[in-house]
């Protein structure tokens, strides 16, 4: 479980940490029980509609998200820390967050898209957007 591991990693890092950076209240944050609210928030989901292929996607994203982005700003922290002790704790720290992108990128597939078709994209959903809020309000 990604959310235990960095957690019980940043507890290790601690007393190493700058106290002084406000990254480390968010770290702390994210450790007090950010993941037990996220976890309870989509358990609530059991009961309704039966989830979407997208939904699914989209709670493997978050749940995958979270820990890496804790891990994230671990490593940032140990980089600022000057004590010896700090560099074992940034090393598994870094092989964490290198574990954690491949794993992302292999569980969901991600693939380059080329800009053109990024902005395209994009471009079609403001327009889409656009056009449904023109619409609503009699405008178009």
């Amino acid at each position: 479980d990604g959310g235990r591991a960095i957690t019980a990693l940043a507890a290790e890092a601690r007393p190493l940490l700058p106290a002084d950076d406000p990254r480390l209240r968010v770290l702390t944050w994210m450790g007090e029980g950010l993941y037990e609210l996220v976890a309870s928030s989509w358990q609530s989901l059991a009961g309704g509609p039966p989830l979407t292929v997208a939904d699914i996607d989209a709670l493997a994203v978050a749940a995958r998200r979270q820990p890496l982005r804790a891990a994230g700003l671990l490593h940032h922290l140990l980089t600022r820390a000057t004590a010896p002790e700090a560099t074992p704790l940034r090393t598994r720290a870094h092989a964490l967050l290198t574990t954690w992108c491949g794993d992302f990128a292999d569980a969901l597939g991600l693939r380059a898209i080329p800009p053109r078709d990024q902005v395209g994209h994009q471009a079609a959903t403001a327009l889409a957007a656009a056009e449904a809020a023109l619409e609503e309000t009699g405008g178009g």
